[in-house]
């Protein structure tokens, strides 16, 4: 069985179109603002309103090893972000009344520092 393909690929497909692309007109003009006829435009989607985001974990902080290649990574390219573990009840109170915000804080700061918003964690369930 294959995730990429299958009967659910086309509706998918067509929603995508739907939502998420959309036509523009661009007007290319002198400083005058006579019409420039046949000018090359190249467009770069730099961020839109579909956030791609990604998981991210203790690593985000490691000074040495794989930690400035896994920063580089999700700064380059993602756009949102959600903690692993950091923001959930067993790892903010591993032992029992004892709070510890410092792994949800770091990350925090990491996403301030590199301007990508911070999806939490339900805090409780049972």
């Amino acid at each position: 069985m294959s995730l990429l393909q299958g009967p659910w690929r086309a509706e998918a497909d067509a929603r995508i179109a739907r939502h998420r692309h959309g036509t523009c007109t661009i007007t290319v003009t002198t400083a005058g603002g006579a019409p420039v006829a046949g000018a090359a435009i190249a467009v770069e989607h730099l961020r839109g309103p579909l956030p791609i985001g990604t998981c991210i974990n203790d690593w985000i902080h490691a000074p040495g090893g794989d930690g400035p290649r896994y920063r580089d990574a999700v700064r380059s390219a993602f756009d949102a972000l959600v903690c692993e573990n950091a923001m959930k009840w067993y790892a903010i109170e591993a032992r029992d009344g004892e709070l510890d915000w410092r792994g949800a804080d770091a990350a925090c700061q990491f996403a301030l520092d590199v301007d990508l918003p911070l999806r939490g964690h339900c805090l409780f369930w049972s």
